[in-house]
């Protein structure tokens, strides 16, 4: 499965994939409420034989239609928040990915070049660390000079 593959990028990926699939879930439960009340409305009105039971079925098939679209309308909020969220959500996973790739790779730079003493490492380390630590409290791509 793609969640504990050990892929950053992998397990993002499938993540979002869920989520789209809750959000087409939802859409789903959204039709089938609304086909299962029309449904049930249009058998009480056929199988009604006195007035007084008619009015209080048409009544309860008004209210029923009024909280279906009051529903509808939650999910549509629901489903647009989500989008918008999902959309910010994968862009910060992007950029964090392409940092900690940036950062993977200048520290694999930093092990490749033997000539360093262990002084210099250690600087290198502690300048590493402080521009990871602004790069993620700013939310910007991390740039080692």
């Amino acid at each position: 499965a793609y969640w504990d593959s050990g892929d950053p990028a992998q397990s993002v990926t499938w993540l979002f994939q869920q989520a789209e699939r809750v959000k087409g879930l939802m859409g789903h439960v959204e039709t089938i409420l609304t086909c299962a009340f029309t449904l049930g409305g249009a058998i009480i009105h056929l199988y009604t034989t006195s007035a007084k039971f008619t009015a209080v079925a048409l009544a309860a098939a008004l209210a029923i239609g009024a909280y279906m679209m009051w529903l509808n309308r939650l999910l549509a909020a629901v489903t647009g928040a989500m989008d918008h969220t999902l959309s910010e959500l994968k862009g910060g996973c992007i950029e964090s990915l392409t940092n900690i790739r940036t950062v993977q790779s200048f520290a694999c730079e930093l092990l490749e070049v033997s000539r360093f003493s262990g002084w210099k490492l250690a600087w290198w380390a502690t300048k590493l660390q402080f521009r990871v630590t602004e790069a993620l409290r700013r939310g910007s791509e991390l740039s080692i000079d």
